[in-house]
């Protein structure tokens, strides 16, 4: 937050490079910004979650899912938050469960067969990049995964 309202420098060269990188999509998506710290005690799930990845044991929290990163993701990054939805349409898709909630959010038209019913499950989805997640009131986010 303080880097992104330019209170703070930034020194680590990577750091730098998500820097640029975030500051060129917000300045893409939006025309007016307002970053906004929360302070930990207004935001007990995210302090929850983030002292349950540094202090994970192998054997315990099997709901939390952990990644452990070799090298810096900036340039995949990079690929994903630029992408656009015109350009998934121009790959073949191979068409799975997914398929009709993929098109829904891409271009907000509903399947020619979607009722009330559809539309409220549909609602329950969003997508991030290229994936699709489904969200659930007080939960994390849940990545939609398919047979392949």
């Amino acid at each position: 937050m303080g880097h992104l309202n330019d209170e703070f420098h930034i020194k680590d060269p990577i750091l730098l490079q998500y820097y640029h990188l975030v500051r060129a999509v917000i300045q893409s998506a939006f025309e007016q910004v307002r970053i906004e710290h929360i302070p930990r005690t207004n935001n007990i799930r995210v302090d929850i979650l983030s002292k349950l990845a540094s202090t994970k044991l192998k054997s315990h929290h099997r709901s939390l899912l952990q990644q452990t990163l070799s090298t810096p993701s900036i340039t995949n990054t990079f690929h994903n938050l630029t992408h656009t939805p015109a350009d998934n349409m121009t790959h073949p898709q191979t068409h799975n469960w997914t398929t009709p909630y993929i098109q829904y959010l891409q271009t907000g038209n509903p399947p020619q067969d979607a009722d009330k019913t559809w539309l409220a499950k549909a609602a329950r989805y969003t997508m991030i990049g290229d994936d699709l997640y489904k969200r659930g009131y007080g939960q994390l986010l849940l990545k939609c995964v398919t047979a392949e």
